[in-house]
């Protein structure tokens, strides 16, 4: 396997104006199991010329292999999540990186050579979501930065609300995935074990952008019914529906007279795709997207604190 790319690089001038120390001079052959064995996450920080010994792939994967492959039996859980948080905070942890350990770990335990078959790769509790991952930029250009972390939630770590400013960093970019229209950052983001909390301005800003994505909005509804932390018969709140549903119907209308004019037009001069989206964006649904908004909003009011939507659909049934 390759070596990640812009590992640090030794400054030699810098190097030559000190003495190195004992643990420098070691070649990187002997630095390596140091580090492995002492598993003092911080010891690459100590040194440029260390850094550059520790900077492997392999290394990587051994220390993540150290702090993720488990047993049950573990008990030491404040050690293991410190440790595992600071590991998902380093820079070099990113999607390409995680996915090898996984692929890894796999190749591991299909293994018949395979010698701890109570291991298992978990994330303890108390683990936290790095700030890298809760704030933009999302979108195409960050579906990466998506990627990873719908693996860190899937696998269990948390926003740290109480030790670190990630809970802020996390509402914010809230708000810049909504903007990028990014439903899947904004659907970890506010799931149950990222526990971030939308507020009327992150509903405003799913209203005016792009139309209204349904699958953002649905998201949005049900955090803040669930956190009570909107009010849905807020009459600005309500007036920022009406307005952007007045501009979606002047952009329809608008549409549907460009869709005339090319029908009326040599359709040759047109690619086919170009009509065809124009076809299917102006021939809504019935029930338009502010009508279901407000539906919504509704549902969402006669919630009880704390009760879902699933909650409420199931009880109904029965």
């Amino acid at each position: 396997m390759s070596t990640p790319a812009n590992l640090p690089q030794v400054d030699q001038q810098e190097t030559t104006k000190r003495r190195l120390s004992m643990l420098e001079s070691l070649p990187a052959e002997l630095i390596q199991p140091i580090f492995l064995f002492s598993e003092n996450i911080n010891l690459p920080l100590s040194s440029p010329y260390i850094a550059a010994a520790l900077s492997t792939e392999r290394i990587y994967l051994s220390i993540l292999l150290k702090a993720f492959a488990l047993s049950i039996s573990d008990s030491d859980q404040q050690r293991y999540a410190n440790l595992q948080s600071t590991l998902l905070s380093r820079r070099w942890m990113n999607l390409i990186v995680w996915r090898r350990f996984m692929e890894d770990w796999d190749s591991r335990r299909e293994s018949a050579e395979s010698s701890s078959p109570d291991l298992f790769i978990r994330f303890v509790e108390g683990t936290a979501l790095p700030s890298k991952v809760l704030h933009g930029p999302f979108g195409p250009s960050g579906a990466d930065k998506t990627s990873l972390l719908g693996e860190f939630v899937r696998g269990g770590a948390r926003v740290d609300w109480e030790n670190s400013s990630s809970g802020e960093v996390a509402t914010a970019g809230l708000h810049e995935a909504i903007l990028a229209s990014d439903g899947g950052a904004v659907a970890w983001l506010l799931s149950p074990g990222s526990n971030i909390v939308p507020n009327k301005s992150h509903l405003i800003a799913v209203i005016t952008t792009n139309g209204c994505n349904r699958h953002i909005a649905d998201c949005v509804i049900c955090a803040a019914s669930r956190a009570r932390s909107i009010d849905f018969e807020d009459q600005d709140l309500l007036a920022w529906v009406d307005q952007a549903e007045r501009n979606d119907a002047m952009d329809r209308e608008e549409l549907q007279a460009k869709e005339q004019r090319i029908l009326r037009s040599s359709p040759e001069s047109f690619p086919d795709d170009s009509i065809e989206q124009l076809l299917h964006k102006t021939r809504l649904d019935s029930l338009s997207t502010f009508d279901w908004l407000l539906e919504k909003f509704r549902e969402a009011t006669e919630l009880q604190p704390g009760e879902s939507h699933w909650q409420r659909n199931t009880a109904e049934e029965k």
